[in-house]
């Protein structure tokens, strides 16, 4: 989406495109507040601003506001456009990119590398100070400007971008997409391992060996493959690379430093990486090296020396003034000489300027062979380069027909899955209709099954309720005609108590009575009175059977309940047989005592003469 002639934040009006990266788009705009140019880096819309990535870029790009150093890109102002794009604006520099200068120019001069080097990790240093990690250091993000002074300067621009990079994607296992370059990545990040300062001094190491050689370490644009030759492959030393720029070999030790696999063994921070640099070119100044002179001039303890072109300068006096002095004193001496001398000087010349022209042709034609050679290695290059090419391409073709191949075969894939779907789906659907078929028969089946049981436990019921009914009137009869029993049990028993007690209360009567005085009279009327004894006895004989015989009636009336009055008759029945044994018993001593003819006489007979056994009578005695 292009942004040119539209107005941003109510403030930036953007009139050109300036760059194209991989994260967004780097516009000239015009300040509307300040009217100044301004440079607006706007970020692709695919990066939603309210992630967490692009909330950490707002974030070191705010943050970088507030630093201050001559060699970083100042931060002007950030923000998000329309809810979905963010940018950065920074000032517009009026220079060119390390980039552009490579493809310009080609490899830097050592000097000029090693203070470009210098430069950016005193930018470092102000970062890290701010635990801010650039993690992005590129020639695209370093540029060359010219101070007031005309003097070049580097700064180091691109902060805060590593947060869209998506670094965290670079490892092997990785699913997403790194947007990286590929040439300028540290193995920490392609293995995964946390992210240091000593990870920028990595890539200040990949970039300080492209200024001295020309180009990356490992170059290529195939990000898994040059990616895993950061991890693993050593990179060969710049000065083999590059021979004819005539590498310094503690620069080159410090370069291959920087690039160490394990990061414990680089540089522990920026400030001691640029006191090495600034050792080395220290060590070329004092050689006479004017390749290492430094801009902004000469240190303290510089300044205390003669400088080195005006010692040259005396001598070169000096030995200009003794050739001098010799030329006149030859002169002197050769002047008489002068047409011998002109002769010879005459065919020295001529032989001088054959071996000139000698040399001259022999030189052009190593030139020649030189140039030949350099002609035939660059078409060797080129030819080694175009097989690569090719190779690649070819790799390339190959590997989009595999992904065509595989796309169509996952796409056959899918659909056979989707008609298995629908298969498995109207399978199912199928089964679960069954299921619920069954389960409705389940359902009837038992519905009916508690309707019968409901239907026999009514009847059960009503049965068994039929039969408490029944069992509670019979119960209620039986326990009527018990009461009824019991009742008349009670009355004839109360009757054979009565009669008992009446029966007593008769026989303790006559055991009190008096005897009546028996009269002893004659033989006649002792028979008399025998017979009326006689009498007597058979009518009490016949009285005691008539109450037998009604204690007998009242008892089989009863069901037999009442076998108490029974054995209460009893004793009448030892009564009736102890009474006759008393009449006989007692006439012999009634007749001894009064005599025939005696006068009647009373006589009280004692109840305790009587057996315990029997019944006390009361009875007369006629003598």
């Amino acid at each position: 989406m292009s942004f040119i002639g539209q107005q941003l934040a109510e403030r930036y009006q953007i009139e050109r495109q300036i760059g194209q990266g991989n994260v967004g788009t780097l516009y000239r705009a015009d300040d509307q507040r300040t009217q100044h140019a301004v440079a607006m880096k706007i970020f692709n819309g695919d990066i939603a601003p309210d992630s967490e990535a692009a909330q950490a870029l707002l974030a070191d790009a705010r943050h970088a506001t507030q630093l201050v150093s001559p060699n970083l890109v100042p931060t002007l102002d950030v923000g998000v456009h329309a809810g979905r794009f963010a940018f950065v604006v920074e000032p517009l520099l009026a220079g060119k990119s390390l980039a552009r200068r490579f493809d310009e120019q080609g490899p830097l001069p050592v000097a000029q590398a090693v203070r470009v080097a210098i430069e950016l990790l005193a930018a470092l240093e102000v970062l890290h100070r701010a635990d801010i990690l650039h993690l992005d250091i590129k020639p695209a993000n370093v540029f060359l400007i010219a101070d007031p002074l005309g003097m070049e300067r580097a700064v180091l621009g691109g902060i805060g971008t590593r947060h869209v990079l998506g670094l965290d994607q670079a490892p092997a296992k990785a699913k997403g997409v790194c947007l990286a370059q590929p040439e300028y990545i540290a193995p920490e990040i392609v293995s995964g391992k946390p992210l240091t300062r000593q990870t920028d001094i990595y890539q200040i190491g990949v970039l300080l060996y492209e200024m001295l050689t020309g180009r990356p370490p490992f170059p290529g644009s195939n990000f898994k493959a040059t990616a895993r030759r950061h991890a693993l492959e050593k990179p060969v030393s710049p000065k083999l690379v590059r021979p004819q720029a005539r590498i310094p070999n503690d620069l080159d030790q410090v370069v291959m430093q920087c690039l160490e696999k394990n990061a414990k063994r680089r540089f522990d921070n920026p400030t001691a990486l640029a006191r090495a640099l600034e050792t080395i070119a220290q060590t070329g100044f004092a050689s006479g090296d004017s390749q290492f002179r430094r801009t902004g001039g000469p240190t303290a303890a510089e300044s205390e020396r003669p400088d080195p072109d005006e010692l040259a300068h005396a001598s070169r006096a000096a030995d200009a003034a003794k050739k001098a002095a010799v030329a006149e004193a030859a002169r002197l001496a050769a002047a008489a000489e002068v047409a011998r001398l002109d002769a010879e000087a005459a065919i020295a010349k001529q032989a001088a300027e054959d071996a000139a022209a000698q040399a001259a042709e022999e030189a052009k034609k190593a030139d020649a062979e030189a140039a030949q050679k350099a002609a035939d290695a660059e078409a060797a290059k080129k030819a080694a380069d175009a097989e690569a090419a090719k190779k690649a391409a070819d790799a390339e073709a190959a590997k989009k027909a595999a992904d065509a191949e595989a796309a169509k075969k996952a796409e056959t894939a899918k659909k056979a899955n989707a008609k298995a779907s629908k298969k498995a789906a109207a399978a199912i659907a199928a089964q679960k209709a069954a299921d619920a078929a069954a389960a409705q028969k389940a359902a009837d089946a038992e519905a009916a099954t508690k309707a019968a049981d409901a239907e026999a436990n009514q009847v059960a019921a009503a049965a068994f309720a039929a039969q408490e009914a029944a069992d509670a009137a019979a119960t209620k009869k039986a326990a009527a005609a018990i009461a009824a029993q019991k009742a008349a049990d009670a009355e004839a028993a109360q009757k054979a108590a009565d009669a008992e007690a009446a029966q007593k209360a008769a026989d303790a009567e006559a055991a009190k009575t008096l005897v009546d005085v028996v009269a002893i009279k004659t033989p006649a009327a002792s028979k008399a009175n025998q017979s009326s004894k006689t009498q007597s006895s058979s009518s009490r004989k016949k009285k005691n059977r008539s109450k037998k015989s009604r204690s007998k009636n009242r008892s089989t009336g009863s069901h037999k309940a009442a076998a108490a009055p029974v054995s209460s008759s009893q004793p009448d029945k030892a009564a009736a047989k102890a009474e006759p044994e008393v009449a006989k018993t007692d006439k012999a001593p009634i007749a001894a005592a009064f005599g025939a003819g005696a006068p009647a006489a009373r006589v009280q007979l004692d109840a305790s003469t009587n057996p315990p056994s029997a019944k006390p009578e009361i009875g007369r005695a006629h003598v």
